[in-house]
């Protein structure tokens, strides 16, 4: 409930009546993404090539953005596992791309916390070995898992 409310918050502001214009029907003519990565506060050397690219880039950043803030926090609140876990994991990588290119880390690092609680177990685990993890310990049982992994060259 939680992620689902920061989310939509966060994409709300950018259509409500005191939002900019860019965010709003402007989208297409003036996206607000061609001018944010500059105009954020302490933008990092990522900023400087994002704030480069082409200008039908932002606007599709800026419909992107829409999507994941106003549409898919819905998806999060859907029991079924295969709607609520790519939606989680869709979210958290709407907010490391944030962090990549802004100062905004702290506020990014809090919102996903309420993600990181939409994934189950075998999403961590299917997480854990595609970043080469071969062990996986459980330490409520004290068993171990181990998977081998085999490379033709």
């Amino acid at each position: 409930w939680l992620a689902f409310r920061v989310m939509l918050g966060a994409g709300l502001s950018k259509i409500g009546a005191h939002a900019s214009a860019c965010w709003r029907a402007d989208a297409w003519t003036a996206p607000c993404m061609s001018t944010h990565y500059m105009t954020q506060p302490l933008p990092n050397v990522l900023a400087k090539y994002a704030h480069a690219a082409p200008l039908w880039w932002h606007r599709v950043e800026t419909y992107i953005n829409h999507a994941v803030e106003l549409v898919l926090p819905f998806a999060l609140l859907v029991p079924a596992r295969a709607v609520r876990v790519p939606a989680a994991l869709v979210q958290l990588a709407f907010q490391l791309a944030i962090m990549a290119t802004g100062h905004y880390a702290t506020i990014n690092v809090v919102t996903m916390v309420p993600l990181l609680a939409l994934l189950d177990d075998r999403a961590y685990v299917r997480i854990y070995r595609l970043c080469g993890a071969t062990t996986i310990t459980s330490t409520s049982t004290g068993t171990t898992t181990s998977t081998t992994t085999t490379t033709t060259t």
